[in-house]
């Protein structure tokens, strides 16, 4: 259910929001939380590396760059492909 209120709450976002909503498991908030130390986190933010690298101005093109960039939709065997931006080249 919190997944379904969650995909129709995120409707009413921008592009890369409604992706960033789908996609991300803990906010910024609860990635904090999680840490040990309570020191400042690194986060690599590759959803926005993925949008801000993108080719072109069509929406799926902008998704598959996207996707092509992240470590986690990618996959392990593609970390031998990666370009100057860590995307899969």
């Amino acid at each position: 259910m919190r997944l379904a209120k969650a995909f129709l709450l995120a409707d009413a976002l921008p592009f890369e929001e409604r992706y960033r909503a789908y996609m991300q498991v803990f906010d910024a908030g609860e990635r904090a939380a999680l840490l040990r130390g309570g020191g400042p986190a690194v986060f690599d933010d590759c959803i926005a590396r993925g949008f801000a690298g993108a080719q072109t101005t069509d929406p799926l093109r902008q998704l598959m760059d996207v996707d092509f960039c992240d470590p986690v939709a990618r996959g392990p065997t593609d970390a031998h492909r990666q370009d100057e931006h860590g995307c899969v080249a």
